[in-house]
């Protein structure tokens, strides 16, 4: 037999990860993070290349992001009917504590409202990341917990980390829980 399928399967073998320090060991889900954000950007920068009409805030401001940013500027409305007395569109439907948490930073800096989604978008992914890296090194070894978070932040939806997108909150708060 070939020695490659004789060799010993090296993520079956435990990995002390006692005497390394949490920093060290977080480097690698916060670096594919980094790495998966600058493809992303890469990919968003392109399409205002595409498109010269869009700038590169409203590539990553669309769609949702425009309801997330009503919501955090102007709250949710008190009525849900049109003037003619129909339901319409609605903002009541999102996540609400994704737009707290823009009016928050946008409250303690100098940011609008769609820096600020993206801001605590990123920062929500990349804890997101982080709390997953910890549960499947956890449960598989710090190999499997690479893997494991390279899929994540590279998996095609993952754009919308990049985005105005409750996406990076709400999957924090799930991995959280877990």
């Amino acid at each position: 037999m070939p020695p490659s399928l004789t060799a010993p399967d090296t993520d079956a073998r435990p990995v002390d990860t006692a005497g390394v320090p949490l920093g060290r060991r977080l480097a690698v889900p916060v670096g594919l993070f980094l790495a998966s954000r600058v493809v992303a950007l890469c990919a968003a920068w392109t399409a205002t290349i595409l498109n010269p009409k869009l700038t590169l805030g409203d590539v990553l401001g669309k769609w949702d992001g425009g309801w997330y940013i009503d919501i955090a500027t102007r709250g949710y409305p008190s009525v849900v009917s049109n003037a003619h007395g129909v339901a319409g569109q609605s903002s009541v439907a999102f996540f609400p504590v994704y737009p707290l948490l823009i009016r928050a930073v946008v409250k303690v800096t100098p940011f609008g409202p769609r820096t600020a989604g993206v801001l605590v978008n990123l920062a929500a992914a990349a804890a997101a990341a982080v709390v997953l890296w910890l549960l499947a090194e956890a449960l598989c070894g710090p190999r499997a917990a690479s893997r494991a978070v390279a899929l994540f932040v590279f998996y095609p939806g993952a754009f919308v980390f990049s985005m105005v997108y409750s996406e990076g909150v709400f999957i924090l708060c799930a991995a959280a829980c877990l």
